[in-house]
């Protein structure tokens, strides 16, 4: 390498291209940073804006998690209840097998015995 400039090798408008292209990187990022600045402004707004909204909401959240395992406590306290009444109707479904049973049978009975009572 030489310690010769490497800029002195370039023609005389080059560095004067080159600093008004800085500068046009310059305003862009400026222009960019603006906007930025436009949106953050803006998201900082809404945030305000809904950040009430989120309280109440988990708020109530909080207040219905204790709601729903009540709820749950009292469905498995059910459970079992339901199995006994479960067990109770397929009982009183026998019993009602046996008294159809029982009522065609003393119908058939019955009609033998009333030829004879006329």
């Amino acid at each position: 390498m030489s310690d010769e400039d490497q800029t002195l090798k370039l023609p005389q408008d080059a560095l004067a291209i080159i600093l008004a292209r800085f500068d046009r990187l310059e305003g862009r990022l400026d222009s960019m940073e603006g906007r930025l600045d436009s949106i953050e402004v803006t998201v900082d707004k809404r945030l305000k804006e809904t950040r009430p909204i989120w309280e109440s909401v988990n708020a109530r959240l909080e207040n219905m998690e204790p709601r729903v395992e009540n709820t749950e406590k009292r469905v498995e306290n059910m459970e079992p209840r339901l199995e006994n009444v479960e067990i109770d109707l397929d009982k009183v479904k026998a019993i009602a097998h046996d008294l159809r049973a029982d009522l065609r049978e003393f119908r058939r009975q019955l009609k033998e015995l009333l030829p004879q009572l006329q």
